[in-house]
């Protein structure tokens, strides 16, 4: 059986490698649906420093795995996760580096690899790493911002595209441009982020691409933010606005043949309309602000909690009969320290343990 990370701790990678430098848009509730807060001030309160989780699996009620290291974290006295490694398959192989600015913003990025003839362990014993790739999001000293990989036999970094951040009427743009293009020639990629709506509760993110013939494929996602909480998430599209503007401008049906041209044509709508919204995500909250039920691309799941907010079962649902019933352990300090995974027909499966160590320990 091949070990997958569980969909908390792929939000938590995928995080750290998009970048999220947006807080008011990033989806902490699925980073965290656990503690019913942000995950960083609660390490910070409880002087978390590392974060050891480890994963037990049985299957038609026998122990297929015994315990063993899937995933560490040290964490600096902010809270934040400053390294993550993770286990694919089933050993340590993978580690993202992250630093940030004091105010806590995300500055630069390394991933690295295991270096050459090293055999992944199940714990972190002995492990030796070779630097992958990286991205700076902050020029600092003569490295520029942009993506760098490593030269093995220069023991050095090449910068392979520069990064460029910018805001004007409301919008933050950042613009990624190759710095050594394939054939085709020189290629970039700009991200627009902005509110709209009358009271900016949409949080609109763009994603555009291009290449020397003009605009590649192009991406529109919102994010709806009401009293500090993600509501819903999810695609805009504007092709239902497109009859009405090739009607209006018989110019650009034809412009719209081609890839590049319908692309042209499209951005420009996402510049004019709001667009149609459709979630593929949307979260529910109690009372109190706690996350109780999220809905993500059909799949279902609630969450029960205790009065002071912490998460003691979810259950998700895949079908009819079909789905994860999981429970919640803590230790004295109010931090997880077991869950519990069994199928819905009650079926064993995924048993995590953490365990931690603390600063001025």
């Amino acid at each position: 059986m091949t070990f997958t990370l569980k969909p908390k701790y792929l939000a938590l990678w995928a995080t750290i490698l998009l970048y999220a430098c947006n807080p008011s848009v990033n989806e902490a509730q699925e980073l965290d649906p656990v503690y019913g807060q942000e995950l960083a001030k609660l390490y910070k309160s409880k002087g978390v420093k590392e974060v050891f989780i480890e994963e037990e699996q049985s299957n038609n009620k026998t122990v297929t795995r015994t315990k063993q290291l899937v995933s560490y974290q040290l964490l600096n006295k902010s809270g934040l996760v400053t390294r993550l490694e993770t286990a694919f398959g089933d050993k340590i192989s993978r580690r993202v580096d992250t630093e940030y600015d004091t105010q806590g913003k995300l500055v630069v990025t390394t991933m690295y690899d295991l270096a050459a003839n090293q055999t992944a362990t199940s714990g972190r014993e002995g492990i030796v790493w070779r630097p992958a790739s990286r991205k700076r999001m902050i020029a600092s000293g003569s490295e520029a911002a942009g993506k760098y990989t490593w030269d093995a036999t220069k023991e050095e970094w090449w910068q392979t595209s520069t990064i460029r951040t910018w805001e004007k009427n409301d919008t933050t743009y950042e613009e990624t441009r190759d710095l050594h293009p394939h054939y085709l020639g020189p290629s970039w990629e700009v991200t627009r982020t902005y509110a709209v709506g009358s009271s900016n509760q949409i949080q609109r993110e763009d994603q555009l691409s291009f290449s020397p013939k003009g605009m590649g494929e192009s991406d529109y996602s919102y994010t709806k933010v009401e009293n500090g909480k993600i509501t819903e998430a999810g695609d805009v599209k504007f092709e239902p606005m497109l009859f009405a503007y090739t009607q209006q401008h018989p110019e650009a049906r034809q412009q719209t043949v081609s890839k590049h041209g319908y692309s042209t044509v499209m951005d420009k709508l996402a510049r004019q309309y709001t667009g149609e919204l459709e979630p593929n995500k949307t979260f529910t909250c109690n009372a109190k602000g706690h996350l109780v039920k999220k809905i993500s691309y059909g799949r279902e799941t609630t969450y029960q909690r205790h009065a002071s907010g912490l998460l003691v079962a979810s259950k998700q649902v895949y079908s009819a009969n079909v789905g994860i019933l999981t429970y919640y352990y803590y230790n004295d300090k109010g931090l997880l320290v077991k869950e519990v995974s069994r199928s819905l027909r009650g079926e064993p499966g995924e048993t995590f343990y953490y365990r931690y160590t603390y600063y001025g320990k």
